[in-house]
């Protein structure tokens, strides 16, 4: 038999801490112990299913009353209320749920490992979770001694089945809770799920970069998610799953023998190509091209040759290095006598004669190679990079519309392997455009330098620095100061790219601010202040959802001290000053609203709620308090109201008469208001008094108002939902008149 009790006999309820449909939390005090303790309120929906579903919660309260198990919360009561709501009582947690949680997956996984651990010790008592979601996951603690414990316990027990919904129920089992438990760690770690049959999981390629055995966890994934139960692995094998891509054996696997490391892979060093100029033999282009990397790097490590003073200087092609490092730069490379054509011809004909060695020797008689031990697991691929000729094509077309900095930045990001793929005649290319770009620096040199400084450009600054370090000869007085000028700017933004890369957002805003006094209007081509503006206005709003205002200012004034003109930092604290102040009130409001859903005056909670805008932290239960209001509201009062003129009163009346109407208005809720309008023959439309009673609306009508004439009336009835119900309307009035004649004499 059930017994319900009244939870105030032995708690004191002292505030709401959460409210949803599905059930409220509440902070209470434990009368016999005084520890304090939250209270789940679950919403029964009809008192068939509490019946019904009565000796489950029993059962789950008793079985959860004796469960110590680390990563769920100590649950101490549980029972029904005399309003015919559920109830668990549990300890009092605070913590982040894990769906408002950032970090590496590392630490992701090591939390879903420990929620997991709960729901096995669920299973070995037959018990269904049933609400496996991230938000139901809540982490206590700091690192590295953070803990989880696995909310939504006893959530599943009274929810309603879906309307509408044809597809067969799968059996609520642990099974059904490591499907749900699978969908909830591929929206923590940002995977997708196909729907496709299997369900496939497709796992970004930042993530399986992070992992050790990324294939081990996406497969394990998948087998959770299959259709068919009984195809969905273990507990304990979704554990070793997890512990192979934390890079950890499976429990019991003893760990192999370090091997000894491979030896470096030899470094590659593209030969840069020919000038222009420089006669071509048939074919060394293309030999050049695909030379093997270990012979270009004997090449590139060989004693250069002796340099003839006399001869005249070769076509100056500098090799690109990063242009306005924070780092002087080498003064500018003399031309390699290696790239002079005699030289070249020597190498295409060594090539040729290694060529013909190397196919002797891969000819002969070899014995069959040794058996291959097992390789560890494939890494992944490197995404794919931009075809050569493609880039070329980018900076060809930045110098043909002048924007030279452009030009040595897409140049710049062709890296040795880019260039060796290139043709004979893309490289070719490659040396004109690069000699044009040193030629127009050298012809341009003060004009761009001089420009990018007043404009603070840092592309300009950046293309004139690397242009004076190419040329290598003296310089005027005023381009070394402005030359001077120009490397502390690129050095000050090198500085700032730093503190950004430790992620210190905090400095990024000072240097920055700092770097503005110097060279005011300053670009920022990689928008490093913007994104850590964003960063700390980000961090101050999850910071306001936790009520925590007093931290959320002190993040936006670092934002605002360096950036005064930021008008989104401005705006938030603005809101959150405000929703400091107005945090006592509106708490007070939480706790006063569910009183109007149980006594069923839904409309008494909105009049409440009009006008009220709710503070950050607040906004989720007013929004959700004011859900189910409305829904209560719309479900009572459904019908507008309905008028009738009551009996023993008439629209025509005798002359010189009071004429005395009343109505009678009804809701199937209640009626918040009635207005009369009338109009008298050749006045205006207004509003007449109504004495209102139990009996009905009553008006009257004086001689004077009438003039023994036609009067146009009309009445409007409101309810709480905003129903309007109508006697007469504004385009067609009722009619009160004058009887005549003989009328007056039957009547």
């Amino acid at each position: 038999m059930t017994h319900f009790r009244e939870l105030t006999d032995r708690y004191t309820l002292e505030k709401i801490v959460r409210s949803t449909r599905a059930g409220t939390i509440l902070r209470a005090i434990d009368n016999r112990t005084g520890q304090p303790v939250a209270i789940k309120l679950m919403t029964v929906t009809s008192p068939p299913l509490l019946v019904q579903k009565a000796p489950e919660l029993e059962k789950l309260g008793a079985a959860l009353e004796g469960l110590r198990e680390p990563s769920l919360p100590a649950v101490t009561d549980s029972g029904f209320t005399t309003d015919g709501s559920a109830f668990l009582v549990m300890e009092l947690l605070d913590g982040k749920t894990l769906d408002a949680l950032a970090g590496p997956p590392q630490r992701l996984l090591g939390l879903l490992v420990q929620a997991l651990d709960g729901l096995e010790a669920l299973a070995r008592r037959g018990i269904t979770h049933g609400s496996v979601s991230a938000d139901n996951v809540l982490v206590v603690g700091a690192p590295p001694a953070e803990r989880v414990k696995l909310l939504g316990l006893g959530g599943a027990l009274f929810r309603a089945p879906e309307p509408g919904s044809e597809s067969p129920v799968e059996p609520a089992d642990w099974r059904a809770d490591l499907a749900a438990f699978a969908v909830t760690t591929c929206q923590v770690l940002g995977m997708t799920v196909t729907q496709s049959e299997p369900p496939a999981v497709q796992m970004p390629f930042a993530l399986s970069l992070e992992l050790e055995n990324a294939e081990a966890l996406r497969k394990i994934l998948e087998q959770c998610l299959r259709r068919n139960p009984a195809e969905r692995p273990s507990h304990q094998e979704l554990r070793d799953a997890f512990r192979l891509a934390l890079g950890a054996l499976p429990a019991g696997v003893a760990p192999p023998q370090a091997a000894a490391p491979p030896p470096p892979a030899p470094k590659l060093v593209v030969v840069p190509p020919p000038p222009p100029a420089a006669p071509d033999l048939p074919g060394d282009s293309e030999l050049l091209s695909a030379v093997d990397d270990d012979v270009l790097d004997a090449l590139a490590t060989a004693p250069p040759a002796p340099v003839d003073p006399a001869a005249p200087p070769a076509a100056r092609v500098v090799p690109f290095r990063g242009a306005g490092s924070a780092v002087a730069a080498p003064p500018p490379a003399k031309p390699n006598p290696l790239l002079r054509p005699a030289v070249l011809i020597a190498v295409a004909a060594v090539l040729v004669l290694a060529a013909v060695g190397i196919f002797w020797w891969l000819d002969r008689d070899t014995p069959p190679p040794a058996p291959v031990q097992a390789a560890a697991p494939p890494v992944p691929p490197p995404p794919p990079r931009r075809p050569a000729a493609e880039v070329l094509a980018e900076a060809q077309q930045a110098m043909a519309d002048e924007r030279w900095e452009s030009a040595l930045e897409t140049l710049a990001s062709l890296t040795a392997a880019d260039q060796a793929a290139l043709s004979p005649a893309d490289c070719r290319a490659l040396a004109a455009t690069q000699e044009a770009l040193v030629r127009i620096g050298a012809d341009r040199l003060p004009a761009i330098l001089d420009q990018g400084l007043k404009r603070g450009d840092l592309g300009q600054v950046r293309f004139a620095v690397w242009s004076a370090e190419t040329q290598g000869e003296s310089l005027p007085e005023d381009l070394r100061v402005n030359l001077l000028r120009g490397r502390s700017l690129l050095d000050l933004y090198a500085a700032i790219q730093e503190a950004a890369a430790r992620k210190s957002d905090t400095e990024v805003l000072e240097r920055f601010a700092a770097l503005e006094k110097d060279f005011p209007g300053v670009s920022d081509p990689q928008g490093i202040r913007e994104q850590a503006a964003a960063t700390l206005e980000a961090q101050g709003e999850e910071l306001a959802r936790e009520g925590k205002y007093e931290d959320a200012l002190a993040r936006l004034d670092s934002v605002l001290r360096n950036w005064p003109q930021r008008e989104v930092a401005r705006d938030r604290s603005k809101l959150y000053l405000e929703a400091r102040q107005l945090t006592a009130e509106q708490e007070a409001l939480l706790e006063v609203l569910p009183a109007a859903l149980r006594r069923k005056k839904p409309d008494e909670g909105l009049r409440m709620l009009e006008g009220v805008e709710p503070v950050p932290h607040l906004a989720a239960q007013i929004a959700d308090l004011r859900k189910q209001l409305e829904e209560q509201l719309a479900f009572i009062d459904q019908q507008p109201p309905q008028i009738a003129l009551r009996d023993g009163f008439f629209l025509d009346y005798d002359r010189g008469q009071v004429v005395e109407l009343s109505f009678r208005v009804t809701d199937d809720y209640q009626v918040r208001s009635v207005k009369l309008m009338a109009r008298s023959e050749g006045g205006r439309m207004r509003e007449m008094p109504l004495e209102k009673s139990t009996l009905g609306c009553t008006a009257k009508f004086p001689p004077d108002f009438h003039r023994n004439g036609t009067v146009e009336i009309y009445l409007v009835a409101t309810d709480p939902s905003g129903h309007e119900g109508f006697f007469g309307t504004p385009n067609q009035p009722k009619l009160m008149q004058r009887r005549q004649g003989f009328d007056r004499l039957v009547n």
